[in-house]
Formats: structure tokens, C-alpha cells, sequence
């Protein structure tokens, strides 16, 4: 061995220089990790939530075949406007029914929930079945999902019926000549 050499440079070793450098860089790669550890998370919390809660997605392929079964008499809805649809056919609508339409036009309107929120608030997708030209209208009247108030001594809650009412419901955009998305909101 040689007396020229440090010894700990003889056994493989670097001498200890600069230790808090070391400490610092590993602070920064330890803390950058931490952060995009936790906005990896924080951005995967909001996508389970607005899988999870948000807006039911809508294909408006599917609700045609729906359509033209109405168009053609094979699913008929009831005397008030709600269509049960079958199994093969109810994840197109949030809660398995279309709620028809038909105004003193002729027009048919069918109405497809794709979210429910608290008492009344909805969000869904309409077809009507003279395409419109020109802006949509404000407000539409349609039968949807019909919502029962009850009180039971301090308590007042929603109940969602089994059935179709009149709802004025907001137009909030045109997505085709034959399709609107509206929205009814409470609050």
C-alpha cells in the first residue's frame, strides 16, 4: 500500500466532503417526490369523485336506438310519459327510464337523466324529434322524474316517485338539430 493514497480511498470509499450538499439534494429529491406523490393523489381523488358522482356519460348512439324504438311502437311509455326501459337498454339513462313527451305540435320529447343530485336538481339530455334551427329555447316543459316532499315531524326530505311530472327545465346547450342538454336546479 502506498502512503500517497488516503486510506479511505484504499478500501473504495470516497472521503466524507461536502456532507451537507449530500443532505440538501437529498432533501429536494425526497420533498419533489412528496409533492408529486400528493397531487398524483389529490388528482386521482377528483377523478373517483367525478367518476363516482359527476355526470353520468351520455352516448347519444345509444339513446337513438331508443328513440326509434318509440318512433316505431316497440317501447311504449305509460299514460303519463315514463318508459321503463329494458335491462339491455337501462344503463343509457341514470335511473333505467326516459320520460316522453309529445306537446301539442306533434313534437316528441324524450327526456334521458344522466344526474341526480339532491330534491329536484337534474341534468340530462333531451331528444325531440323536429330538429330545431336557430338558439334553443330557455326553459322547455317535459315530463321527468317526479319528486315527492315529505315531512315527518322536524325532518323534510325528497323522495324520488316511481312516475313523470311537468318540470320547466333550463336549456343549457345545444348538442345537435335533435338534442339539448338541460339541467333543473333547486338551489
Amino acid at each position: 500500500m502506498s502512503a500517497a493514497f488516503p486510506r479511505s480511498i484504499e478500501y473504495g470509499r470516497q472521503p466524507r466532503r461536502d456532507w451537507k450538499r449530500r443532505v440538501l439534494k437529498l432533501s429536494l429529491i425526497v420533498g419533489t417526490c412528496c409533492i408529486v406523490l400528493a397531487v398524483t393523489i389529490l388528482l386521482l381523488g377528483y377523478l373517483l369523485l367525478c367518476y363516482f358522482f359527476g355526470e353520468k356519460r351520455f352516448s347519444t348512439r345509444s339513446a337513438r336506438a331508443v328513440v326509434t324504438q318509440v318512433v316505431n311502437h316497440t317501447l311504449v311509455p305509460s299514460a303519463s310519459g315514463l318508459l321503463k326501459l329494458p335491462p339491455s337498454m337501462a344503463s343509457i339513462s341514470e335511473d333505467g327510464n326516459v320520460y316522453v313527451t309529445i306537446d301539442a305540435a306533434g313534437t316528441t320529447w324524450m327526456l334521458f337523466p344522466t344526474w341526480r343530485g339532491k330534491g329536484d336538481n337534474l341534468a340530462a339530455y333531451v331528444y325531440h324529434s323536429t330538429p330545431a334551427a336557430g338558439p334553443p329555447p330557455a326553459l322547455i316543459t317535459l315530463n321527468g322524474p317526479d319528486v315527492g316532499y315529505t315531512q315527518s315531524g322536524s325532518t323534510q326530505s325528497y323522495q324520488w316517485r316511481i312516475g313523470a311530472a311537468p318540470i320547466d327545465y333550463t336549456v343549457d346547450r345545444k348538442v345537435d338539430a335533435n338534442w339539448y342538454h338541460v339541467v333543473f336546479d333547486m338551489n
